[in-house]
């Protein structure tokens, strides 16, 4: 006698997975909506990268070896 498998909404596993899969559903159905956000954070986030000061870097680096001493 074969024994009966459970259906996938059974399983634990499946059931835990779905949250996952239903936000990324709903990441990629609004993912044309949100673009030009993502571009325009993009943008702003490599500007500011470039435009970091290297004293201010300098201040960081010696304020972290001061809290480890």
């Amino acid at each position: 006698m074969k024994r009966k498998l459970s259906t996938p909404s059974d399983r634990a596993a499946y059931a835990a997975s779905q949250p996952l899969f239903d936000a990324l559903r709903l990441g990629c159905d609004k993912l044309e909506e949100h673009s030009h956000l993502l571009q325009a954070t993009r943008d702003l986030s490599q500007r500011i990268h470039v435009q970091v000061d290297a004293d201010a870097t300098k201040q960081c680096t010696n304020y972290v070896r001061y809290i480890q001493n």
